[in-house]
């Protein structure tokens, strides 16, 4: 299972939009981009990337919660690669200081068509002031898959270390930010499975706020012997 290389994290704030790329995908991986966000405005999700599927079980696919006049979310689209280049032209409404962050990672080894199992895919969160969280998934739907979980952070508007637990135990995290002054922290992990059985993700922080957080599972191909993680870039 190696990991190639990661590039950085796409950043925007005080606009509501960013692009990550990507270069090098090859045809017929898997490419997810996970995104977090903030905004004091507005609880409208970034729409979904042209050319890419919303994850999730739910019409929005994603999952959002709001205090302190903040409102933090999360999503996750994925698509399967032509091979090549790519790039998820993320773009929100409404106003406010939007901060978002987003990144493409490929996968290999996993379905090439409806690869997403909607019986894993979990949102949760809480706008109550708290320092902990803990999202588990469905049962996935075969022994081997891809559980992804990406989890966002309180947006306090300081400049400080938020103190995300890295890493979410059972997880290698993708990416992780956790200044929240001009950022949306928030921390992006992966697991392979080759059992069955609901995954549980439990994460805690330092500073006390609301949090958001999501889970997606993705099908290995049938008979295979362990899919990999390829590439990250932003």
């Amino acid at each position: 299972m190696p990991f190639v290389n990661k590039g950085t994290v796409a950043i925007a704030y005080g606009v509501p939009n960013l692009t990550p790329t990507y270069s090098g995908a090859v045809g017929n991986n898997l490419l997810i981009s996970p995104v977090y966000w903030s905004n004091p405005a507005t609880t409208s999700p970034p729409g979904a990337p042209a050319g890419w599927t919303t994850g999730g079980a739910t019409a929005s696919g994603f999952a959002c919660f709001a205090s302190g006049g903040y409102s933090t979310g999360v999503g996750l689209y994925w698509q399967i690669a032509a091979g090549g280049s790519a790039s998820a032209a993320i773009n929100a409404s409404g106003s406010g200081a939007w901060a978002i962050n987003a990144l493409i990672a490929e996968f290999s080894g996993y379905q090439t068509s409806s690869p997403q199992d909607s019986a894993v895919t979990a949102f949760t969160g809480s706008a109550g002031p708290v320092t902990s969280g803990t999202i588990t998934s469905g049962v996935p739907a075969q022994s081997a898959e891809l559980i992804i979980v990406v989890y966002a952070g309180p947006q306090i508007n300081s400049n400080s270390n938020i103190g995300l637990v890295d890493p979410i135990s059972g997880f290698t995290t993708l990416d992780i930010q956790q200044n929240n002054q001009n950022h949306a922290v928030g921390i992006t992990a992966y697991k392979e499975i080759t059992g069955g059985g609901a995954q549980s993700a439990p994460e805690t922080w330092g500073q006390t706020g609301e949090w958001a957080a999501m889970t997606i599972g993705f099908k290995a191909l049938t008979g295979a012997g362990g899919a990999s993680i390829a590439w990250v870039s932003a």
